[in-house]
């Protein structure tokens, strides 16, 4: 897959048939060890997903995927598996299949949100209370838009922190409602996704279809502190003297404040921790790294894009018919995706999310979200991140055993509130 998705680039810039036969040589980024560790994974991946779901494994058409690796500081292909078996299905799912991308596209909307530099309205936090409540949007031609949970449950206030990391719809739509749809598309297209697409509500759910190379290249910008670097398909070719004949530029842009971005990827580890990438644990990758799962509509498509430090992957599984899979992105994409960063680690070293000077961590009472103070009870704080100047400037209060006025519940961060009180948003806009 990989050469014949080189010849493609290749064949755009020169005579290619020409070429080799003077005798020119390309050199790319792959890494071979990492090469066999991703087409192993897709391989084991895909025959587990058949013997354990028996549907997959009676229908008429095999169930296909892609995955690639890239470095994100200099943008290298480190691996790059279009397929199940090139001798059977030449298509590669890399970057010539354009899927619908499902919930992947919420950390872009959080982004949006997190950023100032991104949006026309205050920053948000990750313990920003959001609506996880019923809700119609009106559209043109007196029609609705009515969107619901996967689970088709609602949890009242949740925090921004735990919606993203259990990937809940209606809040996520709530937020693309209050960003606006033309700031979350401006965003997209700063991080190279949605030249096509059109800023309608859905948007903020995943109603974009692009490639997997693309979505990949986006989250290896996340992982670069918000720096785009372009993919590079090849390094360079040289003819026989050894001059060069093309060479590929790194070409980065900062697309994006890197104290937001870290906040989002701060979130994004929790999505690994305790959120729908929770598999990447529990099948026994420990690493530092964060991960977004995504599930397009009737379950066609299966994402999992994610990185650590330096390196980034995405995979995806699917059928090419756009069948219905019938399985969510972190239980069909997710052990691909595990089996691959466990196999690489030898090739890059472990490393941690390293925080940029324009963040502040701070401990916050669970019950209230104010900052903590000695009255707080100990087992009541959790530790929160925020842009520097977004943090609560509230004290935690006494509670009713100590003899004071209870504070108001929230969430902080992992579990769901459902008494109501007004939100963020609501705050800022009624």
């Amino acid at each position: 897959f990989y050469t014949t998705a080189i010849s493609r680039h290749l064949s755009e810039q020169l005579d290619l048939d020409a070429a080799l036969a003077s005798g020119i040589s390309i050199y790319t980024g792959l890494i071979p060890e990492m090469q066999s560790c991703a087409e192993n994974a897709v391989q084991k991946g895909l025959e587990s997903l058949e013997k354990n779901y028996a549907a997959l494994a009676k229908a008429p058409q095999k169930i296909e995927a892609g995955l690639v690796a890239i470095e994100p500081f200099s943008g290298k292909i480190r691996a790059w598996v279009g397929g199940r078996d090139y001798s059977v299905n030449q298509f590669d799912h890399v970057d010539l299949a354009s899927r619908q991308i499902g919930s992947t596209v919420k950390s872009f909307l959080y982004l949006t949100a997190l950023d100032s530099g991104l949006n026309n309205y205050k920053v948000a936090t990750p313990v920003t209370i959001l609506s996880d409540t019923p809700m119609e949007v009106r559209l043109v031609a007196n029609k609705t838009w009515q969107p619901e949970n996967y689970d088709h449950q609602y949890r009242g206030d949740v925090t921004l922190r735990y919606a993203l990391e259990h990937s809940l719809n209606i809040p996520a739509a709530y937020v693309g409602q209050k960003v606006g749809p033309e700031n979350l598309l401006r965003t997209l297209r700063l991080f190279r996704l949605g030249d096509d697409l059109q800023p309608v509500p859905a948007l903020a759910l995943g109603a974009a279809d692009t490639d997997l190379l693309s979505l990949t290249s986006a989250y290896a910008a996340l992982a670069n502190g918000g720096v785009y670097v372009s993919p590079r398909i090849y390094i360079s070719a040289l003819d026989q003297e050894g001059h060069n004949v093309l060479n590929s530029e790194i070409f980065e842009e900062r697309v994006a404040d890197e104290n937001a971005v870290f906040v989002l990827t701060n979130i994004l580890q929790g999505v690994v921790e305790r959120g729908t990438g929770n598999i990447a644990r529990r099948l026994g990758f420990e690493r530092a790294a964060a991960a977004k799962t995504g599930t397009s509509n009737d379950t066609r498509d299966a994402w999992f894009i994610g990185f650590t430090p330096n390196l980034a992957a995405g995979v995806w599984v699917g059928y090419d018919d756009n069948g219905k899979l019938g399985l969510t992105g972190g239980v069909a994409a997710g052990p691909i995706w595990t089996e691959f960063m466990k196999c690489s680690e030898p090739f890059y070293p472990a490393m941690d999310f390293i925080a940029p000077p324009g963040v502040v961590f701070v401990d916050l009472d669970r019950r209230s979200g104010d900052r903590v103070t000695r009255s707080c009870p100990s087992d009541e704080v959790v530790r929160e991140v925020f842009v520097s100047g977004t943090e609560p400037s509230n004290r935690c209060r006494f509670y009713p055993e100590s003899g004071s006025q209870e504070a108001p519940p929230t969430d902080l961060p992992d579990e769901p509130v459902h008494r109501r009180r007004k939100g963020f948003w609501e705050i800022l806009f009624g």
